[in-house]
């Protein structure tokens, strides 16, 4: 569970430890905890709570130019950012959030849930459930450009703007 916890990292060699995200903050790829060597991120059965983020992803910031996304049974809950109040995709990556929940995030721009903003980016929304979010422009999801593809997935009852919306790209 990351709820606003600091993450570090011991490297076994020297025996420095590192912040790689503190307290407060998001995970952000491709440079923190989660990630295997190809750059690629799973959350599995977790829960990221109360991370605050004063640009992108107030729990999940997907940014570089490798690897994918999957989130899988998770929550998203309470988290905040300028947009992507939960998550945001700013690359040309591959992104999967399935049997998930996103709840009570919010942003202070766009995309209270979540925000996809990359030419080549594409986040598949699987059997999830996005509600209660918030933001003055789209308070669900929101896409600037890429693709945002939605299965069996339930969004609303979000506050402020539209729960879908898009200013560019594919949202299907």
């Amino acid at each position: 569970q990351v709820t606003g916890s600091q993450i570090s990292a011991l490297d076994v060699a020297t025996g420095q430890l590192e912040t790689i995200s503190a307290k407060g903050g998001a995970i952000v790829a491709p440079d923190d905890v989660a990630f295997d060597p190809r750059g690629n991120l799973y959350v599995t059965d977790s829960i990221l709570s109360g991370n605050i983020s004063g640009s992108h992803g107030g729990a999940i910031s997907v940014t570089g130019s490798t690897g994918a996304a999957r989130i899988e049974r998770s929550t998203l809950s309470g988290n905040t950012s300028t947009n992507g109040g939960a998550v945001s995709i700013q690359s040309d990556r591959i992104a999967w959030l399935s049997q998930s929940t996103v709840v009570a995030n919010s942003a202070s721009a766009a995309g209270g849930a979540i925000r996809v903003d990359a030419a080549g980016a594409r986040f598949v929304l699987d059997y999830s459930t996005i509600a209660g979010n918030a933001a003055p422009q789209t308070s669900g999801v929101h896409v600037v450009s890429g693709e945002l593809l939605l299965h069996g997935t339930v969004v609303g009852e979000g506050t402020g703007g539209a729960d879908c919306g898009q200013s560019g790209g594919n949202l299907t």
